[in-house]
């Protein structure tokens, strides 16, 4: 292992508490009980090198064609599909991809994470190596790269499974980052 590597911190007990406490949340903001609720807060998730990130490894985001909700992904409402509701808007982003990471890892877990123009994160919560994961694409009309580490911090080769919408039934039970 080279000394330049970034390690993912691991979540503390307190917060992986505290998003248990917040599944109930996160179900009604979500507006559909028979979906995975949103996992990702701002303390699950940690800033990455950007110039780390090999974008051939990467899946780009196609949501370029995605028609632009009100707010920027700064703005928590962006995250609560329920709003879209209630306003009749496109408030928040509810197309997502369902992302894998290509072939064995020799590590048990892995974690996405995501390069846009203006960010560079990586979520702080573990997927086992063969688990399937679903990310909202952002409608910001910018490119965003989703890539996936080890728990050593090296990136490994992620695949698009399939993209939907939230509500369409069809990867329902997979986490949603």
């Amino acid at each position: 292992m080279s000394d330049d590597r970034i390690l993912v911190k691991p979540l503390s007990s307190f917060l992986l508490w505290l998003n248990k406490l917040l599944k109930p949340l996160m179900i009604l903001v979500g507006g559909n009980s028979k979906e995975s609720p949103q996992e990702t807060h701002p303390y699950s998730s940690m800033p990455w090198l950007r110039t780390s990130v090999a974008r051939n490894l990467c899946v780009k985001s196609t949501s370029a064609e995605l028609p632009p909700a009100m707010f920027s992904n700064k703005n928590p409402c962006t995250h609560m599909p329920i709003l879209n509701k209630i306003f009749n808007a496109q408030v928040a982003w509810t197309h997502y991809m369902v992302l894998s990471v290509e072939g064995r890892m020799s590590t048990d877990v892995w974690f996405v994470g995501w390069l846009s123009p203006d960010n560079c994160q990586v979520s702080r919560l573990p997927l086992a190596d063969n688990e399937m994961v679903r990310v909202l694409m952002a409608n910001q009309g910018k490119p965003v790269y989703f890539f996936g580490v080890n728990r050593y911090g090296d990136q490994i080769p992620l695949s698009l499974v399939d993209t939907g919408e939230l509500g369409d039934g069809k990867f329902s039970t997979i986490r949603l980052f």
